[in-house]
């Protein structure tokens, strides 16, 4: 498993490269998701603020 994490000022999130077509987005204070697609997990993370730290 390969973790990105991703900041929102003080706030942290993390992206979960589980395998192919097996993703994971997860913010501190928000909430998770489950994603098949990386793109669709960068984007989910990117749309609440979130960016590549």
């Amino acid at each position: 498993m390969t973790i990105i994490d991703y900041k929102k000022g003080e706030n942290k999130g993390a992206l979960f490269i589980h395998d192919e077509k097996n993703y994971s987005a997860c913010t501190a204070v928000e909430s998770s998701k489950r994603f098949k697609t990386l793109r669709g997990a960068i984007a989910w993370l990117n749309a609440r603020g979130y960016k590549e730290a």
